[in-house]
């Protein structure tokens, strides 16, 4: 999902192209009346969303892992929280990402598990990112599709067709921006028991500009 740098941090993230920075001031003014950015939240997995009728603290819940479309939502939501725990539960062990950019003459960039984890975690300590915006489209739009032929048959695919990943960096005045990837998730169920299904993002592919 593509990798920024900021100072002298390189944020690494699924995908090797190298996004374009541009005029924090200029995005934000207009994407504002659109969207709103996602700011980063203390703590890792143990964000409040507010308090309950009671006053107590109402504690952030990922979706069961039951469907990849869930599953899909909580990374989403791991990384825009800079939740390193739960990214860690998304993505399977044998996890690979591979970024692939024909405008640019780079070789194919392939990412682990263990990249996309400490990727959340240089997000979750760095104080200069101020905020995280990922749109990978409305879960109406994430279509399950059969397992690509030469996986295994139990397995399911969610194309991506139009995505924007957005990183503010408040140290330059800089928003770090890619957009427009064509992405594919592929996803890998584990059967525990009978009618006890999780998933497991297994596979990444993305086609750069």
């Amino acid at each position: 999902m593509g990798t920024f740098w900021t100072e002298n941090i390189q944020l690494d993230r699924a995908g090797g192209h190298m996004p374009r920075p541009v005029n924090r001031w200029r995005v934000l003014g207009a994407a504002a009346a659109v969207c709103i950015l996602i700011v980063a939240a203390d703590g890792c997995g143990k964000k409040t969303v507010g308090p309950d009728p009671g006053g107590d603290e109402i504690p952030f819940r990922y979706l069961p892992r039951t469907s990849p479309q869930n599953v899909l939502q909580n990374l989403i939501s791991a990384y825009t929280r800079r939740d390193s725990v739960e990214t860690a539960v998304v993505y399977d062990a044998t996890y690979l990402g591979t970024s692939t950019a024909p405008s640019a003459p780079t070789p194919v960039s392939t990412f682990t598990r263990a990249d996309e984890i400490r990727h959340v975690g240089v997000l979750k300590l760095s104080n200069n990112i101020v905020s995280l915006f990922v749109d990978l489209g409305s879960r109406a739009s994430w279509q399950r599709l059969p397992a690509n032929a030469n996986d295994p048959a139990d397995w399911a695919v969610i194309p991506i067709l139009m995505s924007t990943i957005r990183i503010e960096d408040i140290s330059s005045f800089t928003t770090w921006e890619t957009s427009n990837q064509t992405m594919e998730f592929t996803f890998q169920p584990t059967v525990a028991a009978p009618g006890d299904t999780t998933w497991t993002v297994v596979l990444w592919t993305e086609l750069a500009n």
